[in-house]
């Protein structure tokens, strides 16, 4: 299988499957209900415009998801994480970890952040499974 491409729908697809095939997720997010929202601010020209990735769950499971450039796509989220593209890269590549980014100031959350800070744990686990996604930055591989 090619290298996805981040950020992209076939990327959230492959992590999100990820996700609710993992008996570590899905132990740590039991009970979670409800919708969470990333915002890929652009940075340096890449990505030309923000992108939104939603995430809607089911005691845990991601029961769908959506991305694209529609702002639409964050409203009605219980949480809202917003960084640029670079952080997210960073996260993705397993160089730095989310919940010392967002207190730090990195990721930007919108939202009720001490609900959030109750599934640190499954927040952790996403993030080991995004960085075995097989990805290719869309930064990196764009042709001018």
């Amino acid at each position: 299988m090619d290298a996805l491409v981040f950020p992209s729908e076939l990327w959230v697809a492959d992590w999100t499957r990820r996700c609710n095939a993992s008996a570590a997720y899905l132990t740590a997010a039991r009970g979670w209900d409800g919708v969470v929202a990333l915002e890929i601010g652009p940075e340096a020209d890449y990505p030309p415009r923000p992108l939104y990735i939603q995430l809607c769950a089911t005691d845990g499971q991601w029961s769908s998801y959506r991305f694209g450039p529609d702002p639409a796509l964050a409203e009605h989220a219980s949480f809202l994480l917003r960084a640029p593209y670079s952080t997210w890269k960073q996260v993705v590549r397993q160089q730095i970890a989310p919940l010392p980014t967002i207190i730090r100031g990195s990721i930007r959350v919108e939202g009720r952040l001490f609900e959030l800070l109750t599934w640190t744990e499954s927040l952790r686990v996403m993030t080991q499974l995004a960085g075995q996604v097989d990805t290719a930055f869309g930064d990196e591989t764009r042709r001018d």
